[in-house]
């Protein structure tokens, strides 16, 4: 304890010198007078960085919904379930993804549990091939976490043209480039392209299954409105909301440690994301991609900035 008492004795007296080193400073000194300045960022630089921060590429491309989007909601009562779904359908079409019929087959589930850690761990004790999008690593950094929000999807590969792979019979043959008639597949799974490009790949990367796990905690405090669109993005799109910075302006933050309320619905950068996403082919890379909707963040940015 001497020991302990003495070091910290001798930084007081090391702090106290150096208060009056800084004293006996002249005025004059022109190192009084500087000032340090960080680099302002414009629009654009932060929107790059927003999309960076708010982007997941699988397989060097960004995923998304390419057949319908078919919500299905448990937790809440039956006419709140609805209105959670009717939300993200909505978001969905304004986004340019494609919403589903109120029968259409399930692939965006929005799960609000006591436990979300638990009903993971359940889930995938039961359905484990509704995981098999993940590495061990990531898989495994779901199943222990204890965020009060969590999400996953199932993701597939699908030709330029939305096509999935399929089996081919031994059978099966196609035409060569010279003309002559060649057997493929033998039953093996078999995925057909059109075109070869040095620019733009001949497969993308479709959402087939999304899941959003959301705690009863975490929503007390918070209206339907605001953990739809939550859903609704996290669900459209792959994330990891804790790689945002504290002051990124996204719904996207709404469950993270430290946000005290967020913003209230899908954000315009929330907005710009969807759209660019969903905006043109989806067999881009991923660096086109994020350029596009950088381009879009941006000019929305300025577009609100004017006003």
């Amino acid at each position: 304890m001497r020991g302990l008492f003495h070091g910290i004795g001798t930084a007081a007296a090391l702090l106290l010198a150096g208060s009056a080193v800084a004293q006996e400073r002249p005025a004059s000194d022109p190192d009084s007078n500087i000032v340090v300045r960080g680099k302002t960022l414009s629009a654009k630089e932060q929107a790059r960085a927003l999309v960076g921060r708010m982007s997941v590429p699988v397989e060097g491309q960004l995923a998304r919904f390419g057949d319908e989007v078919c919500p299905f909601v448990s937790g809440f009562t039956e006419v709140y379930a609805a209105k959670v779904a009717a939300r993200i359908r909505k978001v969905a079409a304004e986004a340019g993804a494609s919403p589903g019929g109120a029968k259409c087959r399930p692939n965006l589930v929005v799960v609000i549990v006591d436990d979300g850690r638990e009903f993971t761990r359940e889930l995938y004790r039961l359905y484990p091939g509704q995981f098999t999008d993940m590495d061990s690593a990531k898989r495994k950094r779901l199943l222990a976490s204890q965020a009060a929000a969590r999400s996953w999807t199932v993701t597939g590969i699908h030709n330029e043209d939305g096509q999935a792979i399929g089996l081919s019979s031994s059978s099966e043959s196609d035409t060569s480039m010279n003309g002559a008639r060649i057997t493929v597949g033998n039953g093996k799974p078999v995925l057909r392209v059109s075109q070869a490009s040095i620019i733009n790949p001949p497969t993308q990367q479709e959402i087939e299954l999304a899941y959003v796990v959301i705690e009863t905690r975490a929503t007390l405090g918070k209206n339907l409105m605001q953990v739809a669109d939550y859903a609704a993005m996290r669900g459209l799109m792959q994330s990891r909301p804790e790689k945002l910075a504290a002051d990124d302006n996204t719904i996207l933050r709404l469950f993270e440690p430290g946000t005290v309320a967020g913003p209230t619905t899908l954000t315009t950068s929330d907005r710009a994301y969807l759209t660019g996403l969903y905006y043109g082919r989806g067999n881009r890379s991923a660096a086109s991609q994020m350029g596009q909707i950088s381009a879009g963040v941006a000019k929305k940015a300025e577009a609100e900035a004017a006003q």
